[in-house]
């Protein structure tokens, strides 16, 4: 399988792996990092595990089986030459393979430095080169950074006004949608 490894001027994107389970347990399972992640807040390092393995099942389907929709590609973020990441960012390519849905977390040690919206401009061009013309990424309303984020990037407000339900609490929290045309 081949994986893309994407890099810009600070940092690396690079599928997660394996290799990378007990640091991204340490960014998952951080209750400051995924306070307003819909799925993040891991227990314990098998549900690490877990998401890494359905991760590479993604990304085997999509070269293997040459599956372009339906799909999540999940990278680890890597500032350049170190061995650990300090975040994740995906792409979730929907059902049509023109649109997608774009996530991110990053550690909190490293929030704040411009790595967010430099690990989001570059899926933003990986995007472009898979025919995608539209992405969309949303967050609880009271998560001001990512909402920023969204802005920073070029994305407009398409809705405040949605609700999200937390999985693991059964909380529910005011939604927010951002758009972007690529």
């Amino acid at each position: 399988m081949i994986n893309p490894i994407i890099t810009t001027e600070r940092l690396e994107l690079k599928p997660i792996k394996f290799e990378d389970a007990e640091e991204l347990f340490k960014i998952t399972s951080n209750k400051t990092t995924t306070r307003y992640m819909l799925y993040a807040g891991t227990e314990n390092i098998q549900e690490t595990i877990d998401f890494i393995s359905d991760c590479q099942k993604d990304w085997n389907r999509w070269y293997e089986d040459n599956n372009k929709q339906n799909v999540a590609l999940n990278f680890s973020i890597f500032i350049k030459n170190t061995t650990k990441p300090i975040g994740t960012i995906e792409i979730d390519i929907l059902e049509d393979p023109t649109t997608a849905e774009m996530g991110w977390m990053i550690h909190n040690d490293f929030q704040n430095k411009g790595y967010g919206s430099e690990a989001a401009f570059a899926i933003l061009d990986f995007a472009k080169t898979l025919g995608i013309k539209s992405i969309v990424a949303h967050c609880d309303k009271r998560n001001i950074p990512s909402f920023s984020l969204m802005k920073k990037i070029g994305m407009k407000l398409v809705s405040d006004d949605g609700d999200r339900i937390y999985q693991k609490t059964g909380e529910v929290a005011k939604e927010i949608c951002c758009k972007i045309e690529l």
